[in-house]
């Protein structure tokens, strides 16, 4: 058949695909604006307010769910929980408590139910870590045994980094208090993060963001290695001084695909014209005959 009616054919059974597969999802008979309400108050409480003001929520207690499971995306709350197609198997510093899980994934407000009144709500977590601290200790392991190492609840993860990578400069083991620092985060996209860090000696610089292969880390714009810390996030080798810390979104496989996909098109439009131009020749040349 000719590429054209190949074409037309592809995009029919992927069309039908589509709706077999994804059409209960999106076939809803309610309007998301109605559906998708949270009170001003509220959302001005728990809204992120990049790049100054990062923080996620959990909105799940046992028998009680305080939003839909999109509503993060519609109104840009860092929810724990939501609606995910896709899980990675490392999603969660598996501490022995559950508070101290929460305080490394930054998780400043959670529901707390009122088993008296039966009343839930959002309460907030005053010992919850910032979104990006540094710590001038770590614990070195493998991935094998660090679930074993953060079982130990004595360990004071805010001084101290558990890495899976050995830190390329000696740290001092000092408490973070003691050493003049400081952090701030100048840009938070979707793809892309940027993070001003002085430290006045070298240290564990560590990200409350999952780790992944994808993103890819920068210092002072040279590419730099990524630890896996907390065995879930991510940590980055800090010297002494003031730098610049840079994360980019920047996946080797999308980009392979993206080219697959460029030059398959390249290639069907390139049969189409040929096709095309064949066609009007045989047009021309039995016109002529007759």
């Amino acid at each position: 058949i000719s590429p054209l009616i190949a074409g037309i054919v592809l995009l029919l059974i992927a069309g039908i695909d589509l709706t077999l597969h994804n059409g209960s999802f999106k076939n809803s008979s309610e309007n998301p604006a109605d559906k998708y309400v949270v009170n001003d108050e509220l959302k001005n409480l728990l809204k992120i307010k990049p790049p100054n003001d990062l923080f996620r929520v959990s909105m799940r207690a046992p028998g009680v769910m305080a939003m839909q499971r999109n509503q993060g995306l519609v109104d840009s709350i860092m929810l724990y929980e939501g609606y995910n197609q896709l899980l990675l198997k490392r999603r969660n510093p598996p501490t022995g408590l559950a508070q101290q899980t929460l305080d490394l994934l930054n998780m400043r407000y959670e529901i707390q139910v009122d088993t008296v009144r039966g009343g839930a709500g959002f309460a907030q977590r005053p010992t919850h870590f910032p979104r990006a601290w540094m710590t001038y200790d770590a614990i070195v392991t493998d991935s094998a045994q660090v679930h074993g190492i953060m079982y130990k609840s004595s360990i004071d993860f805010k001084k101290t980094a558990i890495l899976e990578e050995r830190p390329k400069m000696q740290l001092s083991k000092a408490e973070p208090s003691a050493v003049n620092h400081q952090i701030k985060c100048l840009e938070y996209n979707n793809n892309s993060l940027k993070y001003s860090v002085t430290t006045s000696e070298p240290g564990v610089f560590v990200l409350s963001e999952l780790y992944y292969p994808a993103w890819q880390a920068y210092l002072d714009g040279k590419p730099v290695r990524t630890m896996h810390a907390y065995h879930a996030l991510r940590a980055l080798d800090m010297p002494a001084g003031t730098h610049t810390v840079e994360m980019r979104y920047e996946s080797q496989t999308f980009k392979t695909g993206a080219m697959i996909t460029a030059f398959t098109l390249s290639l069907a439009l390139m049969g189409m014209v040929i096709e095309f131009g064949l066609d009007r020749k045989k047009i021309r040349n039995y016109s002529e005959k007759n």
